[in-house]
């Protein structure tokens, strides 16, 4: 839908991410709202303080609502290369969907990617930062890291800390390194992906990244 010109929403869903917002951030109730009802001709998106991952056995009716404990998000978002302000329409999703479109006709040929800012986020337990490290090659590959305007990489899901530091290890040896792309923004450990509070990213909004002042906005409504 998205390739046919629609605006169209990742972020949470019923079960996971809005039947557990009494147990998350106040501030992640009113970015729900904001971006879905109230939207405004520019939005910033804002760290969240605390962070979880995964929930209690959904099989247990007390469980309802719960989530794993939470997590201070002392790191924020990591800004690993780029400088100066890049805009770009937003599009991306969960790396191991994408992958399965890979070779299908519902893939993005490779022009799609001209003038985006791409996201890209791993499911739980499934993938590994060597698995991480061909995808975005792959991306390289295909000649989309020089089409689009920046990189946002989720907060890795099931990852330590020294995994963490592993995959940005991996993607700037690819971005940098490999495919010598020195100036694309490549920004991790973002606020979205298989944990919570997770933000709302309407794919085809124009979004600016900021890389001097570390800010990431959306410079159009949010509902076209």
């Amino acid at each position: 839908m998205n390739q046919l010109g629609m605006v169209t929403y990742y972020g949470p869903t019923v079960m996971a991410g809005i039947s557990q917002l009494h147990r998350l951030e106040e501030n992640y109730k009113r970015h729900i709202q904001d971006l879905l009802f109230h939207p405004s001709d520019t939005y910033e998106f804002q760290p969240y303080t605390q962070w979880s991952e995964g929930y209690p056995d959904w099989a247990d009716p007390n469980n309802t609502g719960e989530i794993n404990a939470n997590k201070l998000n002392t790191e924020g978002w990591r800004w690993l290369q780029g400088e100066g302000i890049n805009s770009g329409k937003l599009y991306g999703g969960c790396i191991e969907v994408l992958e399965m479109l890979k070779g299908t006709r519902f893939f993005c040929d490779v022009e799609f990617f001209n003038d985006k800012i791409l996201f890209l986020e791993n499911a739980e337990g499934t993938t590994t930062v060597e698995h991480i490290r061909r995808t975005i090659r792959s991306y390289g590959m295909q000649g989309m890291l020089e089409r689009i305007q920046a990189l946002l990489i989720g907060r890795a899901r099931d990852y330590s800390d020294q995994e963490k530091q592993q995959l940005d290890d991996a993607i700037i040896s690819v971005v940098r390194d490999e495919f010598q792309n020195h100036t694309l923004p490549v920004i991790t450990n973002v606020d979205f992906g298989h944990t919570d509070p997770m933000f709302i990213l309407p794919m085809g909004i124009r979004t600016e990244i900021n890389c001097d002042e570390k800010r990431i906005r959306l410079v159009e409504p949010s509902v076209l």
